[in-house]
């Protein structure tokens, strides 16, 4: 398969053989990174070059954004970032469709887009005919991420096939685990979680996934453990655990 032209909206649309042609092209360049402290392939020099990024983000973050624009600046690859709200037209009432349309108009060749959860702005960029990489959508996709964290399990485990994989935290709200959870347990890995009542998943798609109330028992059965952020930006519940009772049931430390 040639991923000219396509878009990474979610990890289903990969067959294994697409990961594992990814996770290839991935350790060339982290080969090259380790070798000459430099991830720019010579030979895609005239055609990244040549393109331009925009780099849309319709929520907060740090560590994707930053990755986005570091990936960006060591393949030599030009990227625009989107201002904030505040400064955009979004905040005059345009909405996120009409923005996108107003910036495909400029003809960028890819996008990179994270947003909250919205069914009309997925359809709209399922439809584009611009390349869309999805850096992170409402609390079921982020993608990207899904494909690093496998692909650093194959690196330093030597498969993601047989692993025992604990998302502790607030798995109900994570995009993080809801992506993990479909390729991992495509790949051959065994999930499961541990994690407060208020913050266990309730979409079917976590049906027949072990839960562990206890820590200790989770980490004695784990090969792999994901630790999730409290992601109080998306609770609505008054009955939350408290951050005290938290630290002490959930919390990781080395």
């Amino acid at each position: 398969m040639s991923f000219y032209g396509q878009s990474l909206l979610s990890t289903h649309k990969l067959s294994l053989e697409n990961i594992y042609e990814l996770f290839s092209f991935a350790t060339e360049i982290k080969e090259q990174f380790l070798q000459r402290k430099t991830s720019f392939l010579p030979h895609w020099q005239s055609y990244l070059q040549e393109k331009v990024t925009f780099l849309v983000f319709f929520e907060p973050s740090t560590r994707t954004a930053m990755s986005f624009q570091m990936a960006c600046q060591r393949l030599k690859l030009p990227f625009i970032n989107f201002p904030s709200e505040e400064q955009s037209s979004l905040s005059k009432g345009e909405t996120l469709v009409d923005t996108l349309l107003n910036l495909k108009a400029m003809n960028p060749d890819l996008f990179v887009i994270r947003s909250g959860p919205s069914v009309e702005l997925m359809d709209f960029l399922d439809a584009m005919d611009v390349p869309v990489i999805n850096a992170g959508s409402g609390a079921e996709e982020h993608p990207t991420q899904a494909l690093l964290d496998a692909f650093t399990i194959e690196q330093r485990l030597g498969r993601v096939k047989g692993q025992r994989v604990l998302f502790v935290g607030d798995v109900r709200h994570s995009r993080v685990a809801s992506s993990n959870l479909e390729l991992f347990t495509r790949m051959g890995a065994q999930v499961a979680i541990c994690s407060p009542e208020s913050m266990q998943p309730t979409n079917e798609k976590w049906n027949g996934i072990q839960r562990f109330a206890k820590l200790t028992e989770a980490l004695d059965w784990a090969t792999v453990v994901m630790g999730l952020r409290v992601q109080l930006e998306r609770h609505s519940d008054a009955n939350v655990i408290s951050p005290a009772e938290y630290s002490r049931e959930y919390c990781l430390t080395p």
